[in-house]
């Protein structure tokens, strides 16, 4: 399922920094200091001060929302 979200997070621009599965949890890192955990069948990350969870099955939610997450958090460049 981790897999699953990291591809599905690329496919959103989203810079995935690691990944690891471990026996009980498995941890993803990307841009802008966002982390995810993933317990059994559920994501949980930190969103405006809230705990957010989601279910792992849905790779392409969870990707969508974390992607508009790392937008709304990373500066804008000037060209």
């Amino acid at each position: 399922m981790l897999g699953d979200l990291v591809a599905e997070l690329e496919q959103h621009g989203v810079q995935v920094l690691d990944a690891r599965a471990y026996p009980t949890v498995g941890v993803l890192r990307a841009s802008a200091g966002l982390t995810v955990w993933c317990y059994g069948w559920q994501l949980r990350w930190q969103q405006d001060g809230q705990e957010v969870t989601w279910p792992a099955a849905d790779a392409y939610g969870a990707a969508r929302r974390l992607a508009e997450l790392v937008e709304r958090t990373t500066p804008e460049r000037d060209g």
